[in-house]
């Protein structure tokens, strides 16, 4: 029954998919279209400041640009003569709608200047709609960052550019590590035994953030979001709460933030590169016992003696540094579209032996196939590496050591490189130097967003994504340790695999001066899977870093695999453009 299940649901993706290119196919033969040059300069209202990255359309049509960094803009139409109208929005400025007719002239010039939208009322959003809305018709809490503030937070990831941005959200680093993962909490946790993590959807592709512990120990934890860029982002919105779960479905009961990537604009190739350095240093030392004295008993005499204290931070922290660079290439000319980009990040950690560096690259066409379609494909792929040093669990980490062990001990080797006992803790300096824990991480993330305005206020929008990520751990402890004599070594291996097909649909219209109406309804088809393999060995061969020929082997498999569907519809009502009313069921 199952498998006529999935025959059945592939059956209709691909009769959906098959009459949208139909749709696609078709044209315009009742109308003859003429050429149009549509350009202009877009000013801030009260200042002589450009506006730069302003979406500039005409409405009901997939004809638009992007204004430069003058806030000039330009773009070719293929248009029936008549009169449109021409909307332009941008990030802290109201919406602006201009009427344009379209005659014998066949070029349009323009001079438009936008008002700051201090509440930012006027923006248009996506998340929690099914389509552009602007943020005032909509009754939910939702939040916007702009792709400046992120790159320009230093954060190695895209969870950690949200810290202290927005009103609600709590950003918890899991550790100091220099990929460790990060906790989001829109508005807190709404359960105690399950995730409180917010849905996370890229460019229409539902992603895995997965903490993956792929190590076997505590406090190693990576987020896959370390996986992208985030000079790679356009913009961020977040809708708090469970609002969502009407369109998105029960995985966003705990909130949505959905990222949108960069995207070419018309013009010759534009290419961008930015290079940064960062330090790093421990915040604050410890204080730490300082006395040079020593008990001779500590039970029950109060006899001391002269001993020599040792400053286990300075051994086990030290001052880093990273670099990030990228470049990117954008463009287009006529109906095409393109930007690509390539991103290296390398950052030590604060404690010795640590690092985290990731290289990635993007590429995304943008296409218009006519006056009332057009698609978008886009692919994202990257590979990270890091060396770890777990902080967790017994004989698994330094920082119990020096919390907690007694510094009169000298942890430097002697001349034959034995390292010497501190009790039943694990030796800082063996464990820096010798103990071998890594990461590797690959992870391609794609998607097809097909768009069609067949009529006047009628919009569609088909996305199919896909998001694979691979996650592998090697570990190793050599023989002769204090806490793990006989050695141990491990490798394990996570495949998530998931997969969203998604329609949409918006129709607006106008009940007189005063009343509008915006009916939104779609369906999603998501399924993911998850493969898990360990292997783990303790001791070891003499002289073998692996698992071959060990005493104790241990096996581990896992794998799971489900799906979801639902639909939705929702409803808003306007009144005058000041009162709103929304319903939505799904």
């Amino acid at each position: 029954m199952m498998n006529n299940y999935k025959k059945n649901t592939l059956s209709y993706l691909v009769r959906g998919m098959l009459f949208v290119v139909l749709l696609m196919s078709g044209t315009n033969m009742l109308a003859q279209n003429a050429s149009y040059t549509v350009m202009g300069k877009i000013m801030e209202e009260s200042s002589d400041i450009p506006v730069i990255g302003a979406t500039v359309q005409i409405e009901n049509t997939n004809f638009g640009t992007i204004t430069d960094a003058d806030g000039n803009f330009k773009f070719d139409v293929l248009l029936e003569p008549r009169d449109y109208t021409l909307t332009v929005r941008s990030v802290g400025y109201g919406s602006l709608t201009k009427n344009i007719s379209l005659g014998n002239n066949t070029e349009v010039n323009l001079n438009l200047s936008m008002a700051t939208d201090i509440l930012s009322l006027s923006e248009v959003i996506v998340t929690g709609s099914g389509g552009l809305t602007e943020k005032k018709k909509l009754g939910n809490s939702i939040s916007t960052m702009d792709g400046a503030e992120i790159a320009g937070s230093g954060a190695v990831d895209v969870t950690g550019s949200l810290s202290g941005k927005m009103a609600g959200i709590q950003v918890m680093q899991n550790s100091g590590d220099p990929a460790g993962g990060v906790s989001v909490r829109l508005r807190s946790a709404s359960t105690v035994n399950g995730s409180s993590d917010p849905l996370y959807i890229i460019d229409g592709v539902i992603v895995n953030n997965n903490s993956t512990n792929v190590l076997g120990v505590a406090s190693v934890v990576q987020n896959r979001l370390s996986d992208i860029s985030p000079e790679d982002i356009d913009r961020i919105e977040v809708i708090k709460g469970a609002a969502a779960a009407a369109i998105y479905g029960s995985r966003a009961s705990n909130g949505v933030v959905q990222i949108f990537t960069k995207k070419g604009t018309s013009g010759k190739p534009k290419i961008t590169f930015t290079t940064s350095v960062n330090f790093n240093s421990l915040r604050k030392k410890r204080e730490f016992n300082e006395t040079p004295l020593n008990w001779v008993n500590p039970r029950p005499d109060t006899e001391t003696e002269a001993a020599t204290r040792y400053d286990y931070q300075d051994m086990i922290f030290e001052n880093s540094m990273g670099t990030d660079n990228y470049i990117s290439i954008s463009g287009g000319k006529g109906d095409t579209k393109y930007f690509s980009s390539i991103s290296y990040l390398f950052n030590e950690g604060i404690m010795k032996n640590t690092d985290f560096s990731r290289v990635s690259g993007r590429i995304r066409v943008d296409q218009r196939i006519n006056d009332w379609a057009s698609f978008s494909v886009g692919s994202y792929i990257s590979r990270s590496h890091s060396n770890d040093k777990p902080n967790g669990g017994y004989g698994r980490g330094v920082l119990q050591t020096f919390l907690f062990s007694n510094n009169v001990v000298d942890p430097t080797p002697d001349a034959d490189g034995n390292y010497p006992s501190m009790t039943f803790l694990p030796n800082i300096l063996e464990y820096l130097e010798t103990f071998d824990y890594q990461q590797v991480n690959n992870r391609s993330i794609s998607d097809l967003q097909i768009n069609l305005a067949p009529m006047k206020g009628l919009t569609i929008n088909y996305i199919m994504g896909y998001d694979n990520a691979q996650s592998t751990g090697t570990r190793y402890v050599p023989i002769g340790t204090n806490t793990v004599p006989l050695g141990e070594s491990g490798v394990s291996t996570i495949n998530t695999f998931q997969f969203n097909s998604d329609i949409n649909a918006v129709y607006d219209t106008d009940f007189g001066s005063d009343f509008t109406s915006t009916t939104a309804f779609g369906y999603s088809w998501q399924q993911d899977k998850t493969e898990a393999t360990s292997v783990s060995a303790s001791g070891l061969v003499l002289g073998v870093e692996t698992t071959i020929g060990a005493a104790i082997i241990s096996t581990n498999d896992f794998r799971s695999e489900r799906s979801f569907w639902g639909g939705y519809v929702q409803q808003t009502f306007g009144y005058k453009d000041k009162i709103f009313l929304t319903g939505a069921a799904r």
